[in-house]
Formats: C-alpha cells, structure tokens, sequence
C-alpha cells in the first residue's frame, strides 16, 4: 500500500498528553474559524475559555492536537462541524475514534489489529500484561519501560473514551456496532484522502469496527438499502460510490 500523506506513520506519544477529549474535540470544532491563525486560535481558545479554566500551555496542547486530528482533513471537518450537534453521542465518540486512528499509529495498531486479534480469539477482556508485552514488542523508537507500560494502557483509555472498549478499570471490548451514518463518514473522509477503495475492508479503520467481513458488507448492504450509497464486492474488488460526493450535499444526512 502507498503511503498517504494524511494518515500520520511517524510514532509519537501523545496520547500520554492528550487523550481522546471528546467533548473538548466538540468544543474544537463548532469554535475554529481558519481565518484565523493556529496562534491566535490559542489566544481566542485561552482568553474565551474554551476549554475552562485551562491553562494557556494546556490550551496550545489541546489546539496543536486537535489541528492535527481534525483540521489536516479540510472536507471532512466541515461535513463534521455540520453534524456534530446532530449526531447522537456516540457516534460522535466513534468518528473522533477514527480520526484518532488517522493520525496515531499505536491507537491505530491497538484499535485495528490488536483487538480484531482478540475478539478473533474469543477474548472479550483485554490482559492487561500482554498486551504491554505486545506493545513493547511494537515499540521501536527509544522508550522507557515506565513509559511504554503508560502508553499502552493509556491506549485503553482512549479506545473506552471513544466507545470502542467499556468499563472503568477492567476495560472489555464492546460488541456494539456504529450507526449508518458514522460508516459513511468514514467511506467519505477515506475518499476525499485517497485511500484505495479494495484496501478498505481490510484496513483498521473498518476492522476496529467490524471485525469480521461479513459484519462490513452487513452493513454496507443496509447502507445501500437506505439510499447512503452505492457498492460493489467481487474477487476481492471492493468499490463504492456515496450518495454526496462533497461536504454541502452530505451535511442534510444527519437529521
């Protein structure tokens, strides 16, 4: 697979400094105005208190973050600032898990491999010592134990905070699909970045979510018999077509 300029490959940690931050994500998005400059979205985010009573450094962090996160995807934020105060809670936490995915590789591999493993295996409940030990193993820039250890677990964090794992400190995998309409953000960020189509089945995007192919063609066949697009599937040649191709056309779908 060719290396896409939006999907960030390069490790980094952090998660260790912000986490998922669903409702500051929230906050992100209805208040970014790109007329104005990153900096002096951080001094309009810290002086209007975004974000409370957060600190300036806080607030630089949180925006830095939420730039890459949501920003770098121009189409995308716009079709999201359209839904985000439509949208049920959590399908709103399962797309900013996906942009999550995007743009962090370890949430990524954690999220998209590590789990479908799990639930593939019959596991419901995560070790929390394997998957350390898999993650170390993962792990190949220069990295304290301490800080591997932390990482990894703040992965679960992130992976609950998005709805994707549940509980508070015995965290499972939760077994509930997304609804229609996050599929189809994701069908329609994948595009408008380029991602090959016959790669998406396969991809973590999809696997973090259905685990299973049968469970994506489901529901791609629903989405199909609601209108949200068009598919086809044969010799292991996946294409689609969305019912909008731009952010204005598809804005109408959240009700």
């Amino acid at each position: 697979m060719k290396t896409n300029s939006f999907i960030t490959e390069k490790a980094h940690t952090d998660l260790l400094k912000v986490g998922a931050r669903i409702q500051e994500s929230k906050i992100y998005l209805l208040n970014r105005n790109f007329s104005v400059s990153k900096e002096d979205t951080v001094s309009k985010a810290f002086s209007e208190k975004w974000f409370g009573f957060k600190s300036q450094t806080y607030v630089k962090r949180l925006i830095s973050r939420f730039e890459l996160r949501f920003s770098k995807f121009p189409e995308a934020f716009l079709l999201l600032r359209s839904w985000v105060e439509k949208i049920n809670l959590k399908d709103f936490k399962n797309i900013c898990h996906f942009h999550i995915q995007l743009t962090d590789p370890y949430y990524r591999w954690f999220t998209g491999i590590y789990l479908g493993n799990l639930i593939f295996l019959g596991y419901e409940e995560i070790p929390t010592e394997a998957l350390i030990s898999s993650f170390e193993e993962l792990v190949t820039t220069p990295m304290s134990v301490k800080v591997k250890r932390t990482l990894a677990l703040r992965l679960k964090t992130a992976a609950r905070d998005c709805g994707i794992l549940e509980g508070k400190t015995d965290k499972k995998i939760s077994l509930s699909t997304p609804g229609i309409i996050v599929l189809y953000y994701i069908l329609f960020v994948l595009r408008q970045i380029g991602f090959p189509s016959s790669d998406i089945p396969s991809s973590p995007y999809i696997k973090s979510f259905y685990p299973k192919e049968f469970q994506f063609f489901h529901a791609m066949q629903v989405g199909s018999s609601m209108g949200y697009w068009t598919y086809e599937y044969a010799g292991n040649i996946f294409h689609y077509e969305l019912k909008f191709s731009d952010w204005e056309g598809a804005k109408g779908l959240a009700a």
